[in-house]
């Protein structure tokens, strides 16, 4: 059960005449939904607020102690405006964001009143927060390397709700340790999950979720039927 089918080989399934169904359309609000979550917990250090109470560090109120970043005046870009990044655009605008730039193979319609089109080295050195939520293919299966990581503002935030593959891990580890960009927050990671001793897993600047972009009780039943009518229709 799932929205995508990158993770089967349709070739494969097509051969020995093996039906494959998805389940689109219904987990978008879900996973802008958990970008958002993501886009608060990295720029406001709310992992290290809660590690700091578990871990009884939180004696006083200090003025600058896990000081974070506001949203407001800040510029949001989105690697693909589909159904996600438009989800995101309409959550994030509220928070006061000065711009919305967006990438995608072309400029989209519905996107004109929300958000802006830029190219993709524009998007990568204009944002504050960059939230990839494009599909998996050929052009952008591990496109955010070193390369693009650099071009990006020493105080900007990466975020993926898409898939891991589209991030090349390694590049990014390097990216937070040596300060290139300043947090990322990852629902998704390529392998999943990351090795025991990956440098991400123990990286302050990385929130890192168990692929929850879909995990709610409102988006599983609605998937489940959708999965159910899709076996019924093969078999009729």
């Amino acid at each position: 059960m799932s929205s995508g089918w990158d993770n089967v080989d349709v070739a494969e399934c097509r051969r020995r005449g093996i039906e494959v169904c998805k389940t689109p359309d219904i987990a978008a609000d879900a996973a802008a939904d958990i970008a958002v979550a993501l886009i608060l917990m990295t720029s406001r250090n709310i992992v290290q607020g809660i590690d700091a109470i578990r871990q009884n560090l939180f004696h006083c109120w200090k003025p600058f102690w896990l000081c974070g970043s506001g949203l407001i005046n800040k510029t949001i870009g989105i690697l693909g405006f589909g159904r996600v990044g438009f989800g995101i655009a309409r959550r994030i605008k509220p928070f006061g964001v000065e711009r919305i730039l967006y990438n995608d193979l072309e400029e989209i319609e519905y996107a004109e009143n929300c958000a802006q089109y830029v190219s993709l080295d524009t998007l990568f050195s204009s944002s504050d927060i960059l939230c990839i939520c494009c599909g998996v293919n050929s052009l952008t299966k591990g496109m955010v390397n070193s390369k693009l990581l650099q071009r990006m503002k020493r105080t900007s935030i990466l975020i993926n709700t898409s898939r891991g593959v589209v991030v090349n891990h390694d590049d990014l580890a390097e990216a937070l340790s040596d300060g290139t960009i300043a947090a990322a927050g990852l629902d998704v990671t390529d392998p999943e999950p990351l090795p025991v001793g990956h440098p991400l897993l123990t990286q302050p600047k990385c929130v890192i979720l168990p692929h929850m972009g879909t995990n709610t009780a409102e988006t599983r039943v609605a998937m489940s039927v959708n999965t159910a009518k899709n076996i019924l229709a093969v078999l009729n």
